[in-house]
């Protein structure tokens, strides 16, 4: 069995959620219907240098399985992925969160963009955000931060920006 089969068969179950430990072939298409497709909860890995990157890379493991213009591609990643996070490794091994990005399609270049919000140079201590995600009024709903330190973090994020 492929990773593809089992994509294919878990969408027949009708699932809430989605995980698959790494796409590294014609299953990203199927990955990137599902999402698109009402599966909001969907999560995988896949290897790239930089979010950019990976756009290029997804845009290739989609060509595998079905030969569709590389626009029309792009145009299901922005419309799929919410967020992408890219960790790296320090000089000592630690891995790290270097960047949090969103993926927008941008209709004048045709093709998928990205969104910084989150940034953390090679080896400094701390990160920057760059930008308010639309999602950080929900994490209050979520109970993983109350509406006060939802609220403070907002403010520091204004204020970094």
């Amino acid at each position: 069995m492929s990773i593809k089969d089992l994509v294919i068969n878990a969408l027949r179950m009708r699932p809430d959620r989605i995980v698959v430990g790494e796409c590294r072939g014609s299953e990203a298409l199927d990955m990137l219907q599902a999402m698109i497709t009402g599966h909001d909860g969907s999560l995988t890995t896949l290897h790239a240098n930089s979010p950019k990157e990976a756009v290029s890379r997804l845009t290739t493991m989609v060509r595998y399985g079905v030969d569709l213009p590389v626009e029309v591609i792009e145009l299901q990643i922005a419309e799929a992925l919410d967020l992408v996070i890219q960790t790296n490794r320090d000089p000592g091994g630690k891995r790290y969160i270097s960047e949090i990005v969103g993926y927008y399609y941008d209709p004048k270049e045709k093709h998928c963009a990205t969104k910084t919000y989150y940034e953390r140079p090679l080896w400094i201590e701390k990160g920057i955000w760059r930008a308010i995600p639309a999602w950080i009024d929900s994490l209050a709903s979520f109970e993983i931060a109350n509406r006060d330190e939802v609220e403070q973090w907002k403010q520091r994020v204004s204020s970094a920006a």
